[in-house]
């Protein structure tokens, strides 16, 4: 009997082994401060375009906590704000509105993946770019992958495969690592640019004050002595072919927003809205999809605007 109990007790704890393997929550998703940079790579376009993206705050909507994830400059599509929380019972992602605002469940909320989730995993979300219809969503590798952005971490992805709803006409992939979260996108037909396949992918990230990969853009603290009075500086070089850089000293700590104006005076990107502390910080400024011409960079800060000229020539 004394036996029968050992080898029932030694069973228990390996199942219970395997069980963690299986159910561990994965780190987490979108932490507060985590800063990524992305680059599309458009058919018969050489150069590669270049946007940012930051969690800004923690938002409760209908008593769930999301993180907000602000998208900056997102070529063709300026900035905007998506919603994300990580339910760490399933290890499911969900996103509320964005580009995932149709097909949502009873708390308007999205599933974007979920980490636990077995290969050949069925499931379909809408896109209401693609004028309601859906995707029928198969996850197609659950594979480990070592050195993602030279982090030297093995991380867990999930490549998610994506066709469209009847009639099937194209294919997307995409992949979720459970470090990064959205690392790797690619469509092979028509995309709302007009051409034909396009790619994203995560080509920078900070978290926890730890760089990985290839920052290009962004704010950069320069100095954290305090400078004797708030000023913009020109940019340089200028004018510039696509990549220019914007410094600027703070006097004290304050709100700060850095935006983009055409010559008309019409806002065209905001490139950060973020509190900074005081010292000297440069902005790395990819013009990205901007046509050649004159436009306006302004500082908006709690205690003064500074605006200048800058010239893009493609």
């Amino acid at each position: 009997m004394k036996n029968i109990l050992i080898l029932f007790l030694t069973f228990m704890v390996c199942i219970l082994a395997l069980a963690n393997v299986t159910i561990s929550n994965p780190k987490p998703l979108y932490k507060i401060g985590s800063y990524f940079e992305f680059i599309y790579l458009l058919e018969n376009v050489s150069d590669t375009l270049r946007y940012s993206a930051k969690v800004t705050s923690d938002t409760i909507i209908n008593n769930v906590k999301y993180q907000k994830l602000t998208i900056f400059n997102e070529p063709f599509m300026g900035t905007y704000n998506q919603y994300y929380y990580f339910d760490t019972l399933t290890n499911v992602l969900y996103s509320k509105g964005g580009y995932t605002n149709g097909c949502q469940d009873s708390t308007y909320n999205q599933m974007v993946i979920g980490f636990n989730w077995p290969k050949g995993m069925v499931f379909n979300t809408c896109s209401d770019s693609m004028g309601g219809s859906y995707f029928r969503s198969i996850v197609n590798d659950t594979g480990t992958y070592s050195n993602i952005l030279n982090s030297g971490i093995p991380l867990r992805a999930i490549q998610r495969k994506d066709t469209t709803g009847s009639p099937i006409y194209g294919t997307r992939l995409t992949v979720f690592s459970e470090m990064f979260g959205f690392f790797s996108f690619y469509q092979g037909y028509g995309n709302p640019f007009g051409g034909g396949w396009y790619k994203i992918q995560l080509f920078g990230a900070i978290i926890d004050s730890v760089r990985y990969g290839h920052l290009v853009l962004g704010v950069e603290q320069l100095s954290a002595s305090i400078p004797e009075r708030f000023f913009l500086f020109q940019n340089y070089p200028n004018p510039f072919n696509p990549i220019t850089t914007i410094e600027f000293s703070l006097p004290r700590a304050t709100n700060a927003k850095l935006k983009i104006f055409d010559i008309l005076g019409r806002e065209r990107s905001l490139l950060f809205d973020e509190k900074k502390s005081a010292g000297t910080y440069r902005y790395i400024f990819n013009s990205g999809a901007f046509e050649s011409g004159l436009y306006f960079y302004r500082l908006e800060t709690d205690y003064g605007v500074q605006s200048k000229r800058m010239i893009v020539i493609k």
